[in-house]
């Protein structure tokens, strides 16, 4: 990993790129016309999933996995290329319950310098990401993410984020936006008053409800891929929890 403080030098920034040329909303069609290869990047203990026909000079979004397994790699796998085979970079890295929020929110900034010295991201449009114990970090992170984080995907989560103490939960920043998936025996009361402890508004958020999120994992693929669509390509508010 890169270590030092953050600096937009090594960031990216907008360029005059139509994402629409690039793009698929909610299909596997990808351009014809490229033949660069996809696959699997390690860099340390860093893993990257490069999509079908990657434009090196292309600012993609990115999606960055958190993981609490031993085996790195896994949930990446899990999750690409089935959420989009092209719409965007994945990477994942190992965080810690052993660690302070604020010592895994910086290992979260130090990945994305990494990612952004070795690929074309797009600064607006980068999530961090979990399922379950990793979901809870995603919620307890968002709001102390250093950097260019736009917002986060919780896939599953229990509820009762690493770190939070009873009236010192931490408020998101309102620029930040979150997909939230339950599945449907999660206390939707609890939910919603995790959100609004966190200070998230209905236009912030959606929260769809799933019987199982493993049966329907591929429907909770093609489901995300769409709201993080509508974010990279129309940035709106969404609907709030039902």
């Amino acid at each position: 990993m890169i270590d030092g403080p953050i600096s937009d030098d090594i960031f990216w920034f907008d360029e005059s790129v139509n994402d629409s040329g690039f793009l698929d909303n909610d299909d596997d069609h990808f351009s014809s016309g490229s033949s660069d290869d996809w696959g699997w990047d390690e860099w340390g203990d860093l893993v990257v999933f490069r999509p079908i026909g990657h434009e090196p000079h292309y600012q993609y979004p990115l999606v960055l996995w958190l993981s609490v397994d031993d085996t790195i790699g896994m949930t990446l796998r899990d999750w690409f290329p089935d959420l989009s085979e092209r719409n965007y970079l994945g990477a994942e890295i190992s965080i810690s319950p052993q660690l302070t929020p604020s010592q895994n929110a910086n290992r979260i900034s130090l990945a994305i310098r990494e990612i952004a010295a070795q690929y074309r991201v797009h600064r607006e449009r980068i999530w961090i990401a979990g399922v379950g114990p990793a979901a809870d970090c995603v919620l307890r992170l968002l709001a102390d993410c250093l950097g260019p984080v736009t917002g986060g995907v919780a896939i599953n989560p229990t509820v009762s984020p690493w770190g939070v103490v009873p009236g010192e939960t931490p408020v998101m920043d309102q620029s930040k936006t979150l997909y939230l998936a339950t599945e449907s025996g999660a206390e939707r009361e609890a939910v919603r008053s995790m959100l609004a402890e966190r200070g998230l508004k209905p236009g912030q958020y959606a929260c769809p409800e799933w019987e199982s999120i493993d049966f329907s994992r591929l429907a909770v693929c093609r489901d995300l891929n769409v709201w993080l669509m509508q974010q990279v390509c129309t940035p709106a508010g969404l609907d709030s929890c039902g």
